[in-house]
């Protein structure tokens, strides 16, 4: 009789400021008024016994009502604060190319380092020193993954798999793993000899990639498209036979997500669904601007949660996953 072997839930939420057209990653005219809806998320997983791993940025840890929200979270090992790197948002700041700076791979490596200490020295006296890390628009090259491994993180959850952000000169992770694997500290797509383990969130193609016009037909139609509208992006979305399908609530159905959960659930022992914080938040996000949109994500992800306990799925924070996966 085969050994029946455990299977988890992980659940990260990106902790961010309000960007209703995307714009709130930077400096100039930057709210966090999402945060008041944050309760409702807690209450939510409280309810599933889900234990959230919550990557925050700069200006948002900055809120006092973080740490009033995360400290009895905290205290009672019901979650797992980390790093979430927009230096869009993070200073110190370059005047002249504020607008550029939000894509990490245009930060010159000086200002690197200093928006890196600055987002870790304060993180760490409100919420201990990170372990877990994602950068900002799944970002992440070898110069972050040598500042990871400088300051004592152990686990990063920027790359996606199966998916290319090369239409707006970001990376392509079309080659990366999908399952949780140590990054090669010179390519994120491969697997290496770096102390940082990857931990993805859960994305499935229903298309393999093959040679180079495989690369190229994926590099088209493999970014997320639903927040973004101009003549070029809806063509693409005509085109476009299929698109790869993350455990992603303020994009996908829950009937896209199940399907999700369960392909990636034939190979691996974990599922990672995420969403953002000013997803929950009416008018804080591209895909909520209604309240009936906002409580579409809602109850999204109440049915994923329901989902997962009702098929045995243990939740678990990314270092608990990353602890046991080790041990």
């Amino acid at each position: 009789m085969s050994e029946i072997k455990s299977r988890y839930l992980l659940f990260s939420v990106d902790v961010e400021p309000d960007a209703l057209h995307w714009k709130g990653h930077y400096r100039e005219n930057q709210t966090c008024k999402n945060q008041e809806d944050l309760p409702l998320l807690i209450e939510l997983v409280k309810k599933f016994g889900v234990k959230p791993t919550f990557f925050i940025t700069h200006s948002m840890a900055l809120e006092r009502s973080i740490d009033r929200l995360m400290e009895p979270m905290l205290k009672n090992n019901f979650c797992e604060v980390g790093a979430h790197f927009h230096p869009g948002e993070t200073p110190p700041f370059q005047k002249s190319k504020i607008k550029m700076l939000d894509n990490i791979l245009s930060v010159p490596d000086e200002l690197l380092n200093a928006k890196f200490e600055r987002l870790f020295s304060v993180l760490t006296p409100r919420f201990g020193s990170p372990r877990s890390y994602r950068a900002g628009a799944w970002t992440i090259d070898s110069r972050t993954i040598a500042l990871l491994e400088r300051h004592g993180f152990t686990i990063d959850s920027s790359v996606t798999p199966q998916v290319s952000w090369r239409l707006i000169n970001r990376p392509s992770y079309l080659r990366a793993p999908q399952s949780a694997y140590y990054l090669d500290p010179f390519d994120p797509c491969k697997r290496g000899f770096s102390k940082i383990l990857e931990i993805p969130v859960s994305i499935w193609s229903p298309r393999q990639i093959r040679g180079v016009f495989g690369e190229i037909f994926a590099a088209v139609f493999s970014m997320p498209l639903e927040s973004r509208s101009g003549y070029i992006v809806r063509c693409i979305k005509a085109m476009r036979p299929y698109k790869p399908l993350w455990l992603r609530p303020a994009i996908f159905s829950i009937g896209e997500m199940i399907e999700t959960a369960e392909k990636i659930l034939q190979t691996e022992n974990y599922v990672h669904i995420m969403c953002h914080s000013n997803e929950l938040s009416v008018g804080a996000s591209p895909y909520s601007k209604t309240p009936e949109q906002r409580d579409v994500i809602v109850a999204r992800l109440k049915q994923f949660f329901a989902y997962a306990r009702q098929n045995g799925l243990i939740p678990m924070t990314l270092s608990e996953y990353a602890a046991d996966s080790a041990g």
